[in-house]
């Protein structure tokens, strides 16, 4: 498929995993949900285009789920946030597609103030 690559793990220097761990405690979020956010914003910015999806190998799986996010104006912290909420759904069930009102974020998920267009969706 175009505009796909498999990546394998490498390792991060110290001082970076250090500040990685120090920014999600920061943030009360994992650490996968500061490594999304950010791959969402590089992906973003690479395909100038704020709606992104990649993949998430979800813990105990052997095939990475479509994670869908957007990547609008607004705060670090609220990219990150928006990441930690996603990884915190529970994937779709077998026969429902993402985005079907079962899995789409509820008002109560969306600050007030913040922009409607920045939502984001089950890693399903």
């Amino acid at each position: 498929m175009p505009g796909t690559a498999e990546h394998s793990e490498t390792p991060l220097p110290g001082r970076t995993a250090a500040a990685l761990r120090a920014r999600a405690s920061a943030f009360g979020v994992p650490v996968a949900a500061v490594l999304l956010a950010a791959h969402a914003k590089v992906l973003s910015a690479l395909s100038a285009d704020a709606e992104v999806t990649t993949g998430y190998l979800v813990p105990g799986t052997r095939r990475p789920t479509a994670c869908r996010l957007t990547v609008g104006p607004g705060t670090w912290r609220h990219l990150v946030e928006e990441a930690h909420r996603v990884l915190s759904l529970p994937p779709p069930r077998s026969g429902t597609p993402t985005g079907s009102p079962a899995h789409r974020p509820t008002s109560s998920s969306t600050r007030p103030g913040t922009d409607a267009r920045r939502t984001a969706r089950p890693c399903a």
